[in-house]
């Protein structure tokens, strides 16, 4: 006997068209398996509606809102971390590559030989750099060239240690958020 759409009415909350109701009807009428569908799902509705819903332990509430706090510290720096990880994962296997891409081209090239090489041709390439920009600067006093390379250096310093600064302290010191939402809390 097929039983496809009757044990989906009988199961649904949805009430049934006319057509639908007495098709199900006449349906519980001959099939057994169905008859017996629908007495259990009565009787655990029943029982699901007697339970009621169960009420929280006494101070949940507030034991809940008081560890919020840790606990989304807790999950920032799990993420921070994280992403450290994965920021680490991937200097790694950038180095891997370009390690087995070197060995590759260069398989019975020893470390030290690739190290010259590598120097050579850094130095060729500050050879071009010296060849190309040091003609225009020759037109510029020194003291100006001075102070250029200077106020790089010191704002490439300074982005550097705000950019840890700013690491360090995402990821080992509560954000100062955490600390208002906690004040919030204390002021209610």
């Amino acid at each position: 006997m097929n039983h496809h759409p009757y044990e989906e009415w009988i199961l649904s909350d949805e009430t049934l068209s006319p057509a639908e109701n007495a098709s199900v009807q006449e349906h519980l009428a001959a099939c057994p398996e169905c008859r017996q569908l629908k007495t259990r799902w009565e009787a655990a509705k029943l029982q699901i509606n007697r339970a009621g819903l169960a009420a929280p332990a006494t101070g949940f509430t507030m034991r809940w809102q008081k560890n919020l706090p840790d606990r989304i510290s807790q999950l920032e720096t799990q993420s921070a971390r994280r992403f450290l990880f994965i920021i680490l994962a991937c200097s790694a296997a950038m180095l891997a590559g370009w390690v087995f891409t070197w060995l590759l081209n260069n398989p019975t090239a020893s470390i030290a030989t690739s190290l010259i090489k590598l120097t050579a041709n850094a130095i060729l390439v500050f050879q071009g750099i010296k060849f190309m920009v040091f003609p225009a600067l020759r037109s510029i006093p020194l003291v100006y060239i001075l102070a250029g390379i200077s106020i790089a250096g010191t704002t490439a310093l300074m982005l550097s240690a705000v950019w840890a600064g700013a690491i360090w302290h995402y990821v080992f010191r509560k954000p100062q958020s955490l600390e208002l939402v906690k004040e919030g809390e204390k002021n209610k």
